[in-house]
């Protein structure tokens, strides 16, 4: 059984998103950050922080 999951992104697509602005790439960026730590569950920061290199000694 194959796990995980594929996509194709298509060429078109690409070529749009390259036309959009730094700025604006940034700031989606940004929001997807403070969505996902305000949706995180414990569990879930626990994880990022650990490939984060948080909290290590």
């Amino acid at each position: 059984m194959n796990k995980g999951f594929s996509y194709k992104i298509d060429i078109e697509d690409i070529k749009r998103y390259m036309k959009v602005p730094v700025a604006e790439k940034l700031e989606w960026l940004e929001e997807m950050f403070r969505l996902t730590k305000a949706t995180d569950t414990a569990k879930q920061k626990k994880v990022r922080e650990h490939f984060r290199g948080e909290n290590r000694d």
